[in-house]
């Protein structure tokens, strides 16, 4: 905690066009069955005990701000929410006031766009096929698309941008984003900015296996 203090407060060190950058992802670690890890995690399957984790990293340094580990009954979702209040007051405390939040497409939903919309804060969420059908039929024709599109739902309405695209190898995906001003964000840095989300499965590779983050 310490180290994260030094790092932001008051700093403008690895920003991206002028915001603190965070992904937020989440994995499933196989960890020693014992009776402690058995009382603590759940006892779901036979030979083994899984735990979920969940945590917001900061992608222009991989730095991992705000971690955790809970029973596997625990959604990464569920984990999200809880964190990111938190993590938003923090920044704010070190006077890191604009802030911006990327997810792959297993976290959108409208109650968690209107909680970024709530704090203040930006995002960009990758959307499944599943999302809208109207977006959908844009994904299936594969064409570059850039354009507002305005939801209107029982939590309550909102406005933002659909950004479709290639990314690496050809392949299509739709983003919703806050960052709505085409002008200073251009479509091509928006999927820019998805695509360093990549780093929070490296940094979960890394923490696997370097670190053996499963044996404990």
């Amino acid at each position: 905690q310490l180290i994260i203090k030094e790092h932001y407060r008051g700093s403008n060190d690895r920003l991206w066009n002028g915001f603190r950058i965070f992904g937020g992802d989440g994995t499933t670690l196989q960890i020693p069955k014992n009776s402690a890890t058995r009382g603590f995690f759940g006892d779901y399957f036979k030979h083994t005990v899984l735990a979920r984790a969940f945590q917001y990293t900061e992608l222009t340094s991989n730095i991992v701000v705000a971690p955790s580990i809970q029973p596997y009954k625990v959604s990464e979702n569920h984990m999200a929410k809880q964190l990111l209040p938190k993590l938003v007051e923090e920044m704010h405390c070190y006077g890191q006031h604009k802030q911006l939040y990327v997810y792959d497409r297993g976290f959108i939903s409208h109650k968690f766009v209107l909680k970024h919309i709530d704090l203040g804060v930006d995002y960009i969420f990758r959307l499944p096929r599943s999302f809208n059908p109207e977006i959908t039929e844009y994904l299936e024709d594969k064409e570059d698309i850039d354009m507002p599109f305005e939801f209107f739902t029982q939590y309550g309405d909102y406005k933002a941008r659909i950004v479709i695209g290639n990314v690496a190898k050809g392949k299509m995906i739709a983003v919703l984003t806050s960052l709505l001003d085409t002008t200073q964000f251009s479509a091509e840095e928006i999927l820019r900015a998805y695509g360093l989300r990549w780093g929070c499965e490296e940094g979960y590779k890394l923490q696997k296996h370097a670190l053996e983050l499963e044996n404990f």
